[in-house]
């Protein structure tokens, strides 16, 4: 993947073609995606301009540094007819580009896995790992939450590879002459919610408050004493209410056999999401609150229309529960894939 230092234009075709792109239609403002970006890195240093205003090319091209290794380049401008060229869908006015060194695991994925976002079919010889495949997550993740898509860098192909032996010919340049690989994550794919406080709720408070909002909430499930030591530092010791960790749950029988059920987990949690570490101190509470499914298919890369319509509907409901978690706990929210979220996105 072209580096840092690649000379060409960053707009260009050939560079654009490179790299992992996002994908922006009319609806999406640049800042909208900056500002997802800082909950995964709250210290984001102020951009700099790394390619100026050019009459072939566009408007100057910003450089926010992710990483040590990794930059985000953006917004720019693409041309319908480098839109045609790049096998762009024609809503994709603008990207930001990726740029990241090209990390790649040895070995192709198993035979048995199944990535929720289909990585394995576009990474046939090997997953991304490491640099490249945190910030690709990082593309993805901002993709799912602002419906967009993105497109996979063009693969390489090796010119020497030409002069093996064993090599196709027909293989190769059909490799080189390969449709654009475009990814779009699926944005109702993760369902659960975390909320982040300082307030440990008794078992019997939060089961009250949230048979309220859903009237299936049913007692929490016990806990093993020996569970106890490790909120000790947080809570009275005298206090038989307290618990380390408990789960209400909420059967959703009224969705079909398949629904299964939301589960609120409630236990003490040292590592934070970045986006909630910006704001507390570790440890904190804990509430994930979460759907099971019954046949526990809910991240396979393609579900059935009817496992659609219960996740639609089991993710409403669990985000009125969520809703009013964060109202009782003063505590801050994340989705699944670490960004933030407020009451009024939820119920």
């Amino acid at each position: 993947m072209a580096g840092a230092h690649d000379a060409r234009d960053p707009r260009s075709p050939e560079a654009l073609s490179a790299r992992h792109l996002l994908l922006l239609d009319e609806d999406v403002e640049p800042s909208d995606v900056i500002a997802l970006v800082t909950n995964h890195f709250p210290a984001l240093a102020e951009p700099v301009v790394v390619a100026d205003a050019d009459p072939r090319w566009g408007h100057e091209v910003l450089e926010w540094r992710l990483t040590r290794h990794s930059r985000l380049h953006g917004p720019m401008f693409v041309p319908a007819a480098v839109r045609a060229e790049l096998g762009l869908p024609d809503w994709a006015t603008r990207v930001f580009a990726l740029v990241c060194p090209r990390d790649r695991e040895p070995a192709p994925p198993p035979s048995w896995l199944t990535d929720s976002d289909g990585l394995h079919l576009f990474f046939p010889a090997g997953l991304p790992n490491r640099e490249e495949g945190r910030s690709l997550d990082l593309l993805i993740a901002l993709a799912r939450r602002l419906h967009l898509a993105l497109r996979l860098a063009d693969e390489p192909v090796d010119p020497l590879a030409l002069e093996a032996p064993s090599a196709s010919r027909a293989a190769l340049a059909a490799a080189a002459e390969a449709p654009a690989r475009i990814l779009v994550p699926d944005p109702e794919a993760h369902v659960d919610v975390f909320v982040y406080s300082p307030y440990w709720l008794a078992p019997d408070v939060l089961l009250d408050r949230l048979a309220e909002v859903d009237a299936g909430a049913r007692e929490p499930d016990p806990v093993p004493p020996e569970a106890l030591e490790k909120i000790a530092h947080l809570i009275s010791a005298d206090d038989p209410e307290m618990r380390d960790g408990y789960a209400i749950e909420v059967p959703l029988d009224s969705l079909g056999p398949r629904a299964g059920l939301l589960e609120i987990g409630v236990l003490v949690e040292e590592a934070l999401p970045r986006a909630v570490a910006a704001h507390l101190e570790s440890p904190q509470v804990m509430y994930h609150l979460r759907w099971v499914d019954t046949e526990q298919q809910r991240y396979l890369p393609e579900i059935d229309a009817e496992l659609r319509r219960i996740r639609a509907a089991a993710a409403l409901r669990l985000d009125r529960l969520a809703a009013e978690v964060l109202r009782l706990t003063a505590g801050i929210g994340v989705d699944q894939d670490g960004f933030l979220l407020s009451e009024h996105q939820l119920g």
